[in-house]
């Protein structure tokens, strides 16, 4: 079998992974870039999977150099060994480069024990269609309900009356489709309400591993309902690389020393998030903003959602009709939303489209802070998401 020819984009200063290519039977460097297309937000890393995120510094060079060093030697592929978050841009940038396949180094592999253990750098590498984009960021709720039903919670689970959990087929098939669109997703966030909620959340990170081989996988949760019995759970998120975001809310504060010994037991990577007491709301049940301005003034640009076949710019156009439904509010949510299983469109068009303003963002205006309260022995209330 010939030797890959490839080009290596490479902003990961590891001697690991200099030690790998240098084994690496498989692989023939035409070229190798250590640094970064010019105004690309690409970031030398460090090797830790905790922090594959903090940028330490970053260097650029004019990247007609990897065009051109890619038609010059006849290279089979480019690999690109960048930042997670860089990869969206650093791809496009190098987008449908004729007969060159593309490959990524995702994050969890770009660690020195993940590049000594393997054998040849192909091990790890990911291909990747340089002819689609890459999505920011994807969310899908496990469980419409949840245990807390928090006033003015941001996915109007307290207006949830009955238990309302996912399809695993449904979403499987989902994440297939968007497949044909985006050869990757950068973050794909498991949520809820309360993900843990769902009986088969043990099934998701693997299912997301295999079909986004390079996307950072989240699951958020407030923690309430983790502990040892979640032992599928637990085992499915260390096999699939992803990592709980638990929200500190009082009740699992309580439980944070038992929660993190649990973790790090487990060898399951996790992050805390600190609450601070109070939720913000801002959404008005007049306009406020042009689209334009109320794009960009918001804090959701690019989390894009995922559910029963339709892909969101953001969780209004999906779950805005619970607030409209309960309180008999008239703000739009017909726009910005497709059904991806009967949508024929290019998907270049189609990432253009989930970036682009829609008529609810004029109802979305400057954010008010609210003291947070649980939903048990209160009714939720308009005011509980309508700014006055």
């Amino acid at each position: 079998m010939q030797p890959m020819k490839a080009i290596l984009l490479n902003t990961i200063r590891s001697p690991a992974l200099d030690r790998l290519l240098k084994r690496s039977e498989q692989i023939e460097l035409c070229a190798r870039f250590d640094r970064c297309p010019e105004q690309l937000p690409v970031c030398v890393l460090d090797n830790s999977v905790r922090e594959h995120t903090n940028p330490l510094r970053a260097e650029s060079f004019d990247g007609t150099e990897l065009w051109q060093a890619a038609t010059d030697s006849g290279a089979d592929a480019i690999l690109f060994a960048v930042p997670n978050p860089s990869l969206k841009q650093v791809c496009e940038a190098f987008r449908d480069i004729p007969g060159v396949q593309g490959y990524v180094l995702p994050f969890y592999s770009a660690t020195d024990s993940a590049l000594d253990a393997a054998a040849d750098l192909t091990d790890l590498l990911i291909p990747i269609d340089l002819g689609k984009p890459r999505l920011k960021m994807v969310q899908i709720n496990l469980a419409e309900h949840c245990n807390l039903n928090c006033k003015g919670c941001a996915n109007y689970s307290s207006l949830v009356k009955q238990p309302e959990c996912s399809s695993y087929a449904q979403v499987a098939r989902d994440l297939r489709r968007l497949r044909s669109f985006f050869w990757g997703i950068e973050t794909v966030k498991l949520m809820g309400g309360e993900p843990l909620l769902n009986p088969e959340a043990a099934r998701y990170p693997g299912l997301v591993r295999r079909l986004f081989p390079d996307s950072r996988i989240e699951l958020g949760t407030n923690g309430l309902l983790l502990g040892p019995r979640q032992g599928l759970l637990l085992e499915a998120m260390r096999q699939a690389h992803a990592e709980f975001v638990i929200s500190l809310y009082p009740g699992t504060r309580a439980r944070k020393e038992q929660l993190e010994e649990l973790l790090h037991r487990e060898k399951v990577a996790y992050r805390l998030f600190e609450f601070r007491g109070q939720f913000l709301k801002y959404l008005y049940e007049r306009p406020v903003y042009t689209p334009e301005e109320g794009y960009l003034h918001c804090p959701a640009r690019e989390c894009h959602c995922l559910e029963n076949g339709w892909l969101a710019v953001c969780g209004r156009p999906l779950y805005l009709h619970r607030l409209n439904r309960a309180f008999g509010t008239a703000i739009p949510d017909g726009e910005g939303k497709w059904n991806i299983h009967t949508l024929e469109l290019d998907p270049w068009k189609l990432d253009r489209l989930l970036r682009t303003p829609i008529d609810t963002c004029r109802y979305c205006g400057p954010r008010c802070r609210f003291d947070w309260q649980p939903g048990a022995g209160r009714p939720p209330e308009k005011q509980d998401w309508i700014v006055d």
